[in-house]
């Protein structure tokens, strides 16, 4: 609600420092935190820890990395959509209002959920305060439910790469994720279908949960290895059939 005092989020450690001197630099451009730090920011405990950024911006144009080195706010980073503030990564996702029309959105079921969850992401997000050891800064972030529904296009999606380096990290983010109280009340009511087509990608993805819940147990990251495999697929289930059968 408008002139509502936003919740606060302690971050510790000089990494997290590093990331809300960056996220001030960005002050006045109209995008949402989400990835890595924004997990950590909704579950509001330990999690794992990230160095980079991830941030969903308004963008007719699809060029916020071309805008941000012009108003000298970042520099170039060889890889695409990526910025870097004084060496923090920053990897950019454009998006624009999407039409209400279901038959003006993609086709195939990678492209719908990609534009939709993360313009979902955008204009669900609410504000944080991040307080670093040094630093504070106001920041729109993601809301759980739109970040399990981006999580669940990585999942079902990912590329072989991401699968090999990040399937456990995304897991246990949408575990955790998963496990907060509230969640799935806005997912069951966001547009374009998205109670339908979340649930789709990670039923295809986890099948009954064994094999994830498996992977899980063998990280060699302590937190990650102690998830109890019952409970871990108890609460995708759950989740799952909920979200499933409000869409």
């Amino acid at each position: 609600m408008p002139g509502e005092t936003p919740s606060s989020v302690h971050l510790v450690g000089s990494a997290t420092a590093d990331l809300v001197d960056a996220l001030a630099h960005l002050a006045g451009f109209d995008f949402a935190l989400v990835g890595g730090l924004a997990v950590m920011a909704r579950i509001g405990a330990g999690h794992r820890a990230t160095n980079d950024l991830d941030g969903v911006f308004d963008n007719v144009d699809g060029d916020t990395t071309a805008v941000l080195v012009h108003a000298g706010v970042a520099e170039n980073d060889p890889a695409i959509q990526r910025v870097r503030i004084d060496g923090t990564k920053i990897d950019i996702i454009d998006t624009a209002e999407l039409p209400a029309d279901p038959d003006a959105l993609p086709d195939d079921p990678k492209g719908l959920l990609f534009v939709c969850a993360h313009r979902w992401a955008f204009e669900s997000a609410t504000p944080l305060r991040l307080i670093s050891d040094h630093r504070e800064v106001v920041v729109q972030v993601a809301v759980p439910d739109a970040l399990v529904a981006m999580k669940s296009h990585a999942l079902r999606w990912a590329t072989p790469q991401r699968r090999s380096t990040k399937r456990v990290s995304d897991l246990h983010d949408l575990y955790r994720l998963i496990g907060l109280p509230e969640i799935g009340d806005a997912l069951e009511g966001a547009p374009w279908g998205l109670a339908h087509q979340v649930p789709t990608a990670l039923a295809e993805d986890l099948g009954n949960g064994a094999q994830a819940a498996a992977l899980l147990r063998s990280s060699t990251a302590p937190d990650i290895a102690a998830t109890d495999p019952d409970d871990f697929i108890e609460t995708m289930l759950t989740f799952l059939t909920r979200i499933a059968r409000s869409g």
